[in-house]
């Protein structure tokens, strides 16, 4: 169901085993999200044969950026769901380590439920299932998800194109997901192009001292090159 990336914020899918064919659903309308390396989805029903489950949604619970609470009737009335994960959840959310986003899948009194201050997809908190199209529910809450990375990154991903210019991103809200390791950088002999973009980086480096230099855009189009090309 769920598309690892290489890269990106982890998303975790907190859901009752009823509405699978929901969370499945939804898992694709966030594939372009995916494939562009921004955020990278898990849920239980990776867990490898032999491996403590317990311990491996714990894991994941506590280093996902963005956790998705699936409500639903079976939601509600699940004790692992409603008592363990969600719990988890709004600590991390309390704690500003996480984001955690209702999904409202279908209709179910939740007023009174912890989460219920939160803001909830899809717009209006009107359940999936009740939409006339459920392809348009979904798209709504990619969209709000999308919106969210947006302004953790301070940069449109929408209107990002491949030659937009290198630029000092904002940092996001949660820093916890910005892991990088420059030990595997190619070794780049000649570097064609932005040139100008090059002398801002040293710039930017030598004469203003800034610290971290974020370089963003669509695959394909050198980032990785980008910096090695400088040193």
């Amino acid at each position: 169901m769920a598309e690892q990336a290489t890269n990106g914020i982890e998303v975790f899918y907190s859901y009752a085993h009823a509405d699978e064919s929901l969370c499945n659903q939804l898992d694709k309308h966030l594939a372009a999200l995916k494939k562009q390396g921004l955020i990278a989805t898990w849920h239980n029903r990776q867990i490898r044969a032999g491996t403590n489950w317990s311990e491996e949604i714990n894991k994941h619970l506590k280093t996902s950026q963005i956790i998705l609470l699936l409500i639903s009737p079976d939601f509600i009335a699940s004790s692992y769901c409603y008592s363990v994960e969600m719990k988890q959840a709004l600590q991390r959310h309390d704690a500003g380590e996480a984001r955690v986003i209702p999904i409202i899948l279908r209709p179910v009194d939740w007023q009174g439920t912890p989460f219920e201050h939160l803001q909830a997809l899809p717009k209006n908190a009107k359940p999936v299932t009740k939409w006339s199209l459920r392809d348009d529910a979904f798209l709504d809450i990619a969209k709000g998800i999308r919106t969210i990375i947006e302004e953790w990154q301070g940069v449109s991903l929408a209107e990002s194109s491949p030659y937009e210019q290198v630029q000092v991103a904002k940092m996001p809200v949660f820093q916890n997901h910005l892991h990088l390791d420059r030990g595997e950088a190619p070794h780049v002999v000649q570097y064609y192009g932005r040139t100008k973009e090059l002398a801002d980086i040293q710039h930017w480096i030598v004469e203003d001292n800034c610290r971290l230099v974020a370089i963003y855009g669509k695959g394909g189009i050198g980032k990785t090159t980008a910096l090695p090309g400088f040193w």
